[in-house]
Protein backbone atom coordinates (compact mmCIF):
# COMPACT_ATOMS: atom_id res chain seq x y z
CA UNK A 1 0.00 0.00 0.00
CA UNK A 2 1.86 3.43 -0.57
CA UNK A 3 2.45 5.50 1.89
CA UNK A 4 -0.03 8.16 1.79
CA UNK A 5 -3.07 5.60 1.04
CA UNK A 6 -1.69 3.62 4.82
CA UNK A 7 -1.47 7.25 6.50
CA UNK A 8 -5.18 7.61 5.35
CA UNK A 9 -6.07 4.42 6.60
CA UNK A 10 -4.37 5.33 10.43
CA UNK A 11 -5.93 8.85 10.77
CA UNK A 12 -9.77 7.22 9.78
CA UNK A 13 -9.01 4.40 12.22
CA UNK A 14 -8.07 7.41 14.79
CA UNK A 15 -11.12 8.98 14.31
CA UNK A 16 -13.06 6.28 14.21
CA UNK A 17 -11.64 4.89 17.40
CA UNK A 18 -12.40 8.21 19.31
CA UNK A 19 -15.51 8.10 18.02
CA UNK A 20 -16.32 4.86 19.91
CA UNK A 21 -14.48 5.76 23.04
CA UNK A 22 -10.48 5.31 22.71
CA UNK A 23 -7.82 5.94 20.81
CA UNK A 24 -6.52 3.38 18.03
CA UNK A 25 -3.01 3.19 17.94
CA UNK A 26 -1.29 1.35 15.50
CA UNK A 27 1.13 -1.22 17.25
CA UNK A 28 3.26 -1.42 14.23
CA UNK A 29 3.82 1.82 11.70
CA UNK A 30 5.17 -1.16 8.74
CA UNK A 31 2.33 -3.37 9.04
CA UNK A 32 -1.41 -3.35 7.57
CA UNK A 33 -3.12 -0.09 8.88
CA UNK A 34 -6.63 -1.54 7.19
CA UNK A 35 -5.78 -4.90 9.10
CA UNK A 36 -7.91 -4.46 12.30
CA UNK A 37 -5.94 -7.31 14.18
CA UNK A 38 -2.83 -4.66 13.53
CA UNK A 39 -4.46 -1.90 15.93
CA UNK A 40 -4.82 -1.82 19.72
CA UNK A 41 -7.69 0.49 21.35
CA UNK A 42 -6.13 2.22 24.48
CA UNK A 43 -9.28 3.00 27.00
CA UNK A 44 -9.19 6.47 28.31
CA UNK A 45 -10.13 6.83 32.03
CA UNK A 46 -13.19 9.20 32.49
CA UNK A 47 -12.26 12.49 33.28
CA UNK A 48 -13.09 12.93 37.29
CA UNK A 49 -11.35 9.46 38.09
CA UNK A 50 -8.65 11.55 39.72
CA UNK A 51 -10.99 14.15 41.59
CA UNK A 52 -10.95 13.82 45.22
CA UNK A 53 -13.55 15.31 47.01
CA UNK A 54 -12.97 14.51 50.57
CA UNK A 55 -13.17 17.18 52.39
CA UNK A 56 -14.42 20.54 53.40
CA UNK A 57 -16.79 22.92 51.29
CA UNK A 58 -17.98 25.81 51.40
CA UNK A 59 -22.05 26.13 50.66
CA UNK A 60 -22.88 29.49 48.93
CA UNK A 61 -25.32 30.99 46.87
CA UNK A 62 -27.46 28.50 49.23
CA UNK A 63 -31.17 29.65 47.67
CA UNK A 64 -34.29 28.19 49.57
CA UNK A 65 -36.48 29.00 46.84
CA UNK A 66 -39.97 28.81 48.92
CA UNK A 67 -38.42 31.27 51.84
CA UNK A 68 -36.03 33.75 52.88
CA UNK A 69 -33.89 31.42 55.16
CA UNK A 70 -29.91 32.56 54.09
CA UNK A 71 -27.67 29.60 54.46
CA UNK A 72 -24.83 30.49 52.81
CA UNK A 73 -21.89 29.54 55.32
CA UNK A 74 -23.18 26.34 55.88
CA UNK A 75 -20.17 23.36 55.30
CA UNK A 76 -20.50 20.46 53.13
CA UNK A 77 -18.24 17.27 54.82
CA UNK A 78 -17.16 15.05 52.33
CA UNK A 79 -15.71 12.07 54.84
CA UNK A 80 -15.08 9.40 52.43
CA UNK A 81 -14.91 8.51 48.73
CA UNK A 82 -14.42 5.07 47.57
CA UNK A 83 -14.15 3.33 44.10
CA UNK A 84 -17.34 1.24 43.35
CA UNK A 85 -17.77 -0.12 40.13
CA UNK A 86 -17.77 2.69 37.93
CA UNK A 87 -18.92 5.26 40.84
CA UNK A 88 -17.29 6.85 43.53
CA UNK A 89 -19.19 6.33 46.85
CA UNK A 90 -19.48 9.07 49.23
CA UNK A 91 -20.53 9.56 52.32
CA UNK A 92 -20.23 13.16 54.74
CA UNK A 93 -22.05 15.47 57.07
CA UNK A 94 -23.43 18.77 56.01
CA UNK A 95 -23.57 21.69 58.81
CA UNK A 96 -26.30 23.40 57.93
CA UNK A 97 -25.82 26.99 58.86
CA UNK A 98 -28.96 29.47 59.30
CA UNK A 99 -27.66 33.30 59.91
CA UNK A 100 -24.35 32.66 60.59
CA UNK A 101 -25.17 29.66 63.15
CA UNK A 102 -25.58 25.81 63.16
CA UNK A 103 -29.05 24.84 62.84
CA UNK A 104 -28.76 21.22 62.23
CA UNK A 105 -26.06 18.09 60.71
CA UNK A 106 -27.14 16.15 58.39
CA UNK A 107 -25.23 12.87 57.69
CA UNK A 108 -25.76 12.11 53.81
CA UNK A 109 -24.56 9.10 51.80
CA UNK A 110 -24.64 9.07 47.98
CA UNK A 111 -22.06 8.89 44.76
CA UNK A 112 -19.83 10.77 42.08
CA UNK A 113 -19.53 9.46 39.04
CA UNK A 114 -16.66 10.29 37.78
CA UNK A 115 -17.22 10.13 33.91
CA UNK A 116 -20.12 12.31 33.76
CA UNK A 117 -19.49 14.33 36.70
CA UNK A 118 -22.23 14.24 38.50
CA UNK A 119 -22.51 14.05 42.37
CA UNK A 120 -26.08 12.45 44.25
CA UNK A 121 -26.59 11.83 47.91
CA UNK A 122 -29.29 11.81 50.34
CA UNK A 123 -29.28 12.75 53.76
CA UNK A 124 -29.78 9.84 56.13
CA UNK A 125 -29.96 11.20 59.59
CA UNK A 126 -30.28 14.62 61.52
CA UNK A 127 -28.48 16.12 64.71
CA UNK A 128 -30.32 17.36 66.48
CA UNK A 129 -32.81 14.92 65.84
CA UNK A 130 -35.90 16.90 65.95
CA UNK A 131 -35.94 17.91 62.35
CA UNK A 132 -38.08 16.29 59.76
CA UNK A 133 -36.93 15.54 56.12
CA UNK A 134 -34.34 14.62 54.66
CA UNK A 135 -32.37 16.17 51.86
CA UNK A 136 -32.28 14.97 48.46
CA UNK A 137 -29.28 16.86 46.54
CA UNK A 138 -27.54 16.73 43.19
CA UNK A 139 -24.72 18.88 41.29
CA UNK A 140 -21.92 18.82 38.85
CA UNK A 141 -18.18 18.85 39.65
CA UNK A 142 -15.84 20.95 37.37
CA UNK A 143 -13.38 18.98 35.34
CA UNK A 144 -10.31 20.56 38.11
CA UNK A 145 -12.83 19.05 41.18
CA UNK A 146 -12.79 22.35 42.97
CA UNK A 147 -15.77 23.53 42.35
CA UNK A 148 -19.18 22.08 42.78
CA UNK A 149 -22.20 23.80 40.82
CA UNK A 150 -25.52 23.96 39.92
CA UNK A 151 -26.61 22.10 43.24
CA UNK A 152 -30.36 21.18 43.91
CA UNK A 153 -31.96 20.13 46.75
CA UNK A 154 -35.38 18.35 47.66
CA UNK A 155 -36.60 18.21 51.57
CA UNK A 156 -38.60 14.83 51.35
CA UNK A 157 -42.10 15.60 53.51
CA UNK A 158 -42.10 18.92 52.44
CA UNK A 159 -42.29 21.59 49.56
CA UNK A 160 -38.36 22.68 50.20
CA UNK A 161 -35.99 22.94 47.79
CA UNK A 162 -33.62 24.99 46.45
CA UNK A 163 -30.07 25.57 45.16
CA UNK A 164 -26.32 25.75 45.81
CA UNK A 165 -22.74 25.98 44.58
CA UNK A 166 -19.38 25.22 46.70
CA UNK A 167 -15.98 25.08 46.91
CA UNK A 168 -13.04 23.65 48.49
CA UNK A 169 -12.17 25.42 52.06
CA UNK A 170 -8.50 25.43 52.32
CA UNK A 171 -7.28 24.18 55.13
CA UNK A 172 -5.08 26.79 57.49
Amino acid sequence: MPIRAKTIAVCWLTVLGMLIGGCVIPSDTTGDATDPNDTQVVEQDPPGINIDLTGRWDMFEVVETNSENIWDGSVLRIESQTLNGNVFDIEGRINWRLEGETAVIESFRGTFDPETLALQFEGYEFDPTNYQGFGVYTATVNHQGNLIYDGTWDIELTDNHGTWIAQPIEDE
